[in-house]
């Protein structure tokens, strides 16, 4: 009887079955959140309504409205004026650029669990090498396991080129449908320009939110 109980739980163990080798097998394949990818698109979702919604504002509404957006954009022309003359126009450029830079970094964030480093990030580590000697061997299960926490928890945050540049494409795309739609708002205007600085600001936060993350997996595993 303990020599079939004895067998019984080896083959278990070879073939994986046990719940340690489960645990390996979800570690080392990087399962995403599905949490996290959903908040991140609908952060990304909410962004977009946002800078469409502040497209829906006629010139006359900006330039004399009493909404909170109104009152702060007056305010900025005001500041402008005095600095820089009447003819000199900063704030609707910078308007642009500050929308798509948030934009392009939630784009990042968003596409990061989608376009993930590969075979040649961080997700190739121990646990792929210690994975068969993880079945079969409890110190090779600990080991592995202990290395899909600690390695896990930095690729879960890096962001790689591609999701950079998903992300610049997309905002840069979507900044042609939102110059499209100021052509049909009443005192707004579709310019080239604002759709230039719009994916200059895309490349901006995108590219900041690679290097925070960059230095956060850079700290992470300095502490480790």
């Amino acid at each position: 009887m303990y020599t079939i109980a004895f067998m019984n739980d080896q083959i278990r163990h070879t073939e994986g079955g046990s719940p340690a080798a489960e645990t390996v097998r979800t570690g080392c394949g990087g399962a995403r959140s599905t949490r996290a990818i959903v908040l991140s698109w609908a952060a990304v979702a909410a962004w977009a309504v946002f800078i469409f919604c502040m497209s829906t504002n006629t010139g006359t509404s900006l330039e004399h409205g009493g909404s909170v957006v109104s009152q702060i954009f007056q305010w900025l022309k005001s500041l402008q004026a005095q600095a820089l003359g009447p003819g000199v126009d900063v704030v609707n450029p910078a308007a642009h650029f500050c929308e798509y830079a948030v934009f392009g970094a939630l784009l990042a964030n968003a596409w990061r669990f989608l376009a993930p480093l590969g075979h040649g990030g961080v997700q190739t580590d121990c646990c792929s090498v210690n994975r068969a000697d993880a079945r079969t061997r409890a110190p090779g299960v600990r080991g592995c396991v202990s290395c899909a926490r600690s390695r896990g928890s930095r690729s879960s945050v890096r962001v790689s080129w591609r999701a950079v540049l998903l992300a610049v494409a997309c905002a840069s795309l979507y900044g042609v449908t939102d110059e499209l739609h100021q052509y049909f708002v009443p005192g707004r205007a579709c310019d080239p320009a604002d759709w230039l600085v719009d994916t200059c600001g895309a490349v901006l936060g995108a590219m900041l939110l690679k290097a925070l993350a960059s230095f956060f997996v850079a700290r992470t595993k300095k502490r480790a």
